[in-house]
């Protein structure tokens, strides 16, 4: 992804809330996020003291829908801190059009990109968009450790040192704390562990959508009700070994509105709804 700086922290969890503040996000800011996600994402910015404003997914991609994000720019300016897009199934928000919108509006993006290991639209790769992003390495993760793990990435070196410092106490020497932090280290056996895994992720995601290609060609017309939702152009969905059936008269508006996914998740260990 090329990110410059990769700080890795106690679990996915504490990868968005510490980015966010980093980011100086904090009471009485709101952040605009995903309403069709795990409930971390909300947490994350809750335990900054910032309000989450839910956004609806745009019901081809599952995503945000950016013209609801481009409506809450304007009518919530001046108190929304940061945008915390989440890529979902292995489909990216529509980052450059995101980006765009973020900049004019004078606010950071943090790329929620737990769920989204190795997966890339035509313009990049998932964390690579935004002014910070956060991944997840719980266990059932694509790319996940023997326990728990998180990482924030970040081209900018200061927000990189900023994070580094709130994960550990705020501890700039071996007896020096500048502010008051967390404890939250990615300890070295997961480390360790990711750090041989990692090496095998591009043909575990090949094999992923390959997985993919199977779901789609012997579910297409299987049952009555149900038909497949085809990737849009510039998504990746087989990057996350996912394969969706919609059931028809199912919407995204009315399933992120009760928390459940708009999609029937064919490979549960990678679903969207497990843990950080």
């Amino acid at each position: 992804m090329r990110r410059g700086h990769c700080v890795g922290v106690g679990n996915g969890t504490d990868a968005l809330f510490l980015a966010l503040l980093a980011l100086g996000v904090g009471p009485g800011d709101e952040v605009i996020t995903a309403a069709n996600s795990f409930v971390a994402t909300a947490e994350a910015i809750t335990m900054t003291g910032a309000t989450p404003v839910f956004i609806d997914c745009d019901p081809n991609r599952y995503t945000l829908d950016l013209n609801q994000v481009e409506n809450a720019l304007t009518s919530r300016a001046p108190r929304v801190k940061a945008i915390v897009p989440v890529h979902l199934y292995g489909l990216l928000v529509d980052m450059p059009r995101l980006m765009d919108l973020a900049r004019k509006a004078g606010v950071k993006v943090l790329e929620d990109a737990a769920q989204a290991h190795d997966a890339r639209s035509e313009e990049g790769a998932a964390g690579s968009f935004g002014d910070m992003a956060a991944f997840s390495f719980y266990p059932g993760k694509n790319l996940g450790a023997f326990g728990d793990g998180g990482a924030v990435v970040t081209r900018d070196a200061e927000l990189a040192e900023q994070v580094r410092k709130l994960a550990n106490h705020g501890r700039v020497g071996k007896s020096d704390h500048v502010l008051s932090g967390h404890n939250s280290r990615l300890d070295t056996l997961q480390a360790a562990v990711l750090s041989v895994k990692l090496r095998h992720l591009p043909a575990w995601s090949e094999s992923r959508r390959a997985l993919t290609r199977r779901y789609v060609e012997r579910l297409a017309g299987a049952a009555t009700g149900w038909s497949l939702r085809r990737c849009p152009r510039g998504g990746n969905t087989s990057s996350t070994s996912m394969s969706h059936a919609a059931k028809t008269g199912t919407d995204c508006d009315s399933s992120s509105r009760t928390g459940r996914s708009p999609v029937a998740c064919t490979t549960p260990s990678a679903c969207r709804c497990s843990p950080r």
